[in-house]
Protein backbone atom coordinates (compact mmCIF):
# COMPACT_ATOMS: atom_id res chain seq x y z
CA UNK A 1 0.00 0.00 0.00
CA UNK A 2 1.24 3.39 -1.35
CA UNK A 3 1.83 5.82 1.44
CA UNK A 4 -0.67 8.99 1.31
CA UNK A 5 1.10 12.16 2.62
CA UNK A 6 -1.60 15.32 3.34
CA UNK A 7 0.73 17.91 1.82
CA UNK A 8 3.56 18.42 -1.06
CA UNK A 9 5.62 19.64 2.20
CA UNK A 10 5.52 16.33 3.93
CA UNK A 11 5.73 14.29 1.36
CA UNK A 12 9.48 16.07 0.70
CA UNK A 13 10.11 15.70 4.49
CA UNK A 14 9.71 11.76 4.01
CA UNK A 15 11.78 11.59 0.76
CA UNK A 16 16.09 11.83 0.83
CA UNK A 17 16.32 15.63 -0.99
CA UNK A 18 18.33 17.95 -0.26
CA UNK A 19 16.58 20.52 2.14
CA UNK A 20 17.80 23.70 0.16
CA UNK A 21 15.16 22.03 -2.70
CA UNK A 22 12.63 21.20 -0.08
CA UNK A 23 12.79 24.78 1.22
CA UNK A 24 12.52 26.06 -2.71
CA UNK A 25 9.31 24.03 -3.33
CA UNK A 26 7.81 25.22 0.37
CA UNK A 27 8.88 28.75 -0.67
CA UNK A 28 6.96 28.36 -4.24
CA UNK A 29 3.96 26.88 -2.42
CA UNK A 30 3.81 29.73 0.35
CA UNK A 31 4.10 32.74 -2.71
CA UNK A 32 0.22 31.08 -4.26
CA UNK A 33 -1.95 30.76 -1.41
CA UNK A 34 -4.13 33.20 -3.08
CA UNK A 35 -4.31 32.07 -6.46
CA UNK A 36 -4.56 28.46 -4.67
CA UNK A 37 -8.06 29.98 -3.23
CA UNK A 38 -9.07 31.79 -6.22
CA UNK A 39 -8.60 28.52 -8.42
CA UNK A 40 -10.93 26.63 -5.83
CA UNK A 41 -13.15 28.52 -5.93
CA UNK A 42 -13.90 29.28 -9.12
CA UNK A 43 -13.69 25.23 -9.49
CA UNK A 44 -16.34 25.73 -6.76
CA UNK A 45 -18.73 27.40 -8.87
CA UNK A 46 -18.09 24.51 -11.76
CA UNK A 47 -16.77 27.37 -14.40
CA UNK A 48 -14.08 26.72 -16.57
CA UNK A 49 -11.55 29.31 -17.65
CA UNK A 50 -12.81 30.31 -20.84
CA UNK A 51 -16.19 30.72 -18.70
CA UNK A 52 -14.15 32.98 -16.72
CA UNK A 53 -12.74 34.36 -19.30
CA UNK A 54 -15.97 35.51 -20.85
CA UNK A 55 -17.25 37.08 -17.98
CA UNK A 56 -14.37 38.97 -17.48
CA UNK A 57 -14.17 40.23 -21.30
CA UNK A 58 -10.38 39.57 -21.49
CA UNK A 59 -9.28 35.98 -23.20
CA UNK A 60 -8.59 32.41 -21.54
CA UNK A 61 -5.33 33.28 -21.82
CA UNK A 62 -5.66 36.06 -19.20
CA UNK A 63 -6.83 33.69 -16.78
CA UNK A 64 -4.50 31.22 -17.25
CA UNK A 65 -1.69 33.99 -16.41
CA UNK A 66 -3.87 35.21 -13.38
CA UNK A 67 -3.61 31.43 -12.50
CA UNK A 68 -0.34 30.97 -12.94
CA UNK A 69 1.36 33.68 -11.41
CA UNK A 70 2.47 34.34 -7.83
CA UNK A 71 0.43 36.08 -4.99
CA UNK A 72 2.55 39.01 -5.64
CA UNK A 73 2.79 39.39 -9.17
CA UNK A 74 -0.78 39.59 -9.05
CA UNK A 75 -2.88 43.19 -9.16
CA UNK A 76 -5.58 44.51 -7.59
CA UNK A 77 -7.63 44.79 -10.35
CA UNK A 78 -6.65 41.23 -11.29
CA UNK A 79 -8.25 39.94 -8.13
CA UNK A 80 -11.09 42.43 -8.25
CA UNK A 81 -12.10 41.14 -11.69
CA UNK A 82 -11.72 37.78 -10.98
CA UNK A 83 -13.59 37.65 -7.81
CA UNK A 84 -16.55 40.03 -9.62
CA UNK A 85 -16.52 37.50 -12.49
CA UNK A 86 -17.14 34.55 -9.21
CA UNK A 87 -19.90 36.99 -7.75
CA UNK A 88 -17.56 37.51 -4.60
CA UNK A 89 -16.67 40.01 -2.69
CA UNK A 90 -13.13 41.10 -2.17
CA UNK A 91 -12.21 42.64 1.41
CA UNK A 92 -8.76 44.20 1.63
CA UNK A 93 -7.55 44.82 5.29
CA UNK A 94 -4.63 47.48 6.07
CA UNK A 95 -3.20 46.95 9.66
CA UNK A 96 -0.87 48.23 12.08
CA UNK A 97 1.25 45.43 13.22
CA UNK A 98 1.99 47.85 16.24
CA UNK A 99 -1.78 48.02 16.88
CA UNK A 100 -3.60 45.38 18.61
CA UNK A 101 -7.09 43.95 17.01
CA UNK A 102 -9.57 46.31 18.35
CA UNK A 103 -7.85 49.32 17.45
CA UNK A 104 -7.29 48.05 13.59
CA UNK A 105 -10.48 47.62 13.01
CA UNK A 106 -10.77 51.40 12.89
CA UNK A 107 -8.19 51.21 9.71
CA UNK A 108 -10.04 48.27 7.93
CA UNK A 109 -10.77 49.31 4.32
CA UNK A 110 -13.15 47.66 2.33
CA UNK A 111 -13.70 46.62 -1.42
CA UNK A 112 -16.75 45.85 -2.22
CA UNK A 113 -17.12 44.18 -5.72
CA UNK A 114 -20.42 44.46 -7.04
CA UNK A 115 -21.54 41.85 -9.75
CA UNK A 116 -23.18 44.69 -11.63
CA UNK A 117 -21.18 46.82 -12.15
CA UNK A 118 -18.26 43.78 -13.38
CA UNK A 119 -20.73 42.76 -15.77
CA UNK A 120 -21.81 44.96 -17.73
Amino acid sequence: MEKVYKSVTDMLKGLDVEKQFAEQVKEEIEERNLIKLLIALRCKAGITQKQLSKKMHCGQSRISKIENAKDRNLSLGDILDYAGALGLNVELSLMDTALGKKQNNAFRLRCRVRRSLLLK
